[in-house]
């Protein structure tokens, strides 16, 4: 019984990286505990956390600002080969150090106001505060939010079209019920007199 477990997990493990938790769970059903064993441990070899050392945080600081650069210029930026790089890269997206890769459209080339609005809740439960999400969640003029301490509860970025635009859907967003906003105050962009270029990892990553 125990070589017939260890085959059938040898010939499962490759699968059960990617879903460990229903392959156990058959494996124990059908009396294989070895099997089991088996396959927890090579997931575990192959989820290890990585390590952010001088190479991997040299490709996360190039992505961040470049992220089309082909895998041969960073490669070479990095000093690694190709195949190195590319699975380093690979590594950081899997474990989510990379969330994803994106544009970011240049707002200057398109008519546009935008606002940043902080906002108070009447009630600080969290009953509330998911009406609060549900309500943001659906006003595509509300590109973030984050939840603030203070005297205010949340701020909101608001990019619209004009002022106009913006006065419209603030203050349906102040009447309606679900958002249960007791108070706002409104701020808009003049100028981005820095705007993001990137993280300072080199500090965000020292021991």
């Amino acid at each position: 019984m125990r070589e017939a477990g260890c085959v059938c997990a040898r010939r499962l493990s490759r699968y059960a990286v990617k879903n460990l938790t229903p392959i156990t769970r058959l494996v124990v059903r059908t009396y294989c505990p070895e099997a089991a064993t088996y396959l927890i441990a090579e997931n575990k070899k192959r989820t290890r956390n990585v390590k952010i050392d001088r190479h991997n945080l040299k490709i996360l600081d190039v992505l961040q600002t470049n992220a089309r650069i082909s895998n041969l210029n960073l490669a070479d930026q990095i000093g690694l080969s190709e195949s190195a790089c590319l699975a380093r890269v690979k590594k950081l997206t899997s474990e989510k150090f990379i969330r994803e890769f994106q544009a970011e459209v240049n707002l200057e080339k398109v008519r546009h106001a935008e606002f940043y609005v902080n906002v108070a809740l009447k009630r600080q439960d969290s009953k509330t505060s998911e009406s609060f999400r549900r309500a943001i969640n659906k006003i595509e003029q509300i590109v973030s939010c984050v939840k603030m301490s203070g005297e205010f509860d949340y701020m909101l970025r608001f990019v619209c079209p004009d002022a106009a635009d913006f006065n419209r859907v603030s203050e349906q967003l102040l009447a309606d019920e679900d958002a249960a906003i007791t108070r706002m105050t409104s701020h808009l962009v003049i100028e981005k007199t820095k705007p993001f270029t990137g993280y300072p990892l080199e500090l965000l990553f020292q021991d």
